[in-house]
């Protein structure tokens, strides 16, 4: 589940002004050993976590300008983590909270599980990582194990905001179906299947997943 933090732009507007391959998906890996993905249109700018509180707000104010959903990773350490990594896992997930508060960046929360499972990664950790890196690379060379998890999290946000656009756009169509003739409904079909053919079209070329 998605959970949704401060107050909400008004996404209808959002959506009318900016299509969802226009705006830019940020998202954060909020570990010391994780990193910060800003997902275009046709590229990716990818950060390795900032050494200090202060860089990480600078490159926060550097990059939420313009249209942009912001998703934050909810992650918490595990039971197998030593004291020490656990509350310096703790601080620095505590630092982006703070530091998206304030300077009112809106964000989402994502449960790690949410955006993984669409991927459908090995179950071994080692990898699942090698896994995520692999896909990174296909939009940005660069990405590294510090920057992968969170180009794959920004990639996941943009596919679900295309797939909700068409699945709403279906929705309307199914309605006006309902009181029309065989004809009108045989029109509509194609519409919907055509719409997503196009979808899918877009995802393969955009999402270039690498081949196993």
């Amino acid at each position: 589940m998605v959970q949704r933090q401060r107050k909400r732009r008004d996404t209808r507007k959002t959506k009318r002004r900016t299509g969802y391959l226009e705006k830019k998906y940020i998202a954060i890996d909020p570990g010391k050993s994780g990193g910060v993905a800003v997902l275009h249109e046709d590229h990716v700018d990818a950060y390795k976590c900032p050494p200090t509180f202060k860089e990480m707000a600078e490159l926060i104010k550097l990059i939420s300008n313009d249209s942009y959903i912001c998703t934050l990773e909810k992650v918490h350490a595990f039971p197998t983590d030593g004291r020490s990594s656990a509350f310096k896992f703790g601080v620095n997930y505590g630092a982006w909270i703070g530091i998206l508060e304030s300077n009112d960046v809106d964000y989402e929360l994502v449960m790690p599980r949410v955006w993984q499972k669409d991927f459908n990664l090995p179950k071994n950790k080692k990898e699942r990582k090698q896994e995520l890196k692999k896909i990174a690379k296909c939009f940005h060379e660069k990405a590294t194990l510090y920057t992968s998890d969170a180009i794959c999290i920004a990639i996941w946000r943009r596919a679900n905001d295309g797939l909700r656009v068409i699945l709403e756009a279906n929705l309307e169509l199914m309605k006006m179906a309902e009181s029309s003739t065989d004809e009108e409904r045989d029109i509509v079909t194609y519409s919907i299947l055509q719409g997503l053919v196009e979808f899918t079209s877009t995802m393969n070329s955009t999402y270039n997943f690498p081949k196993s």
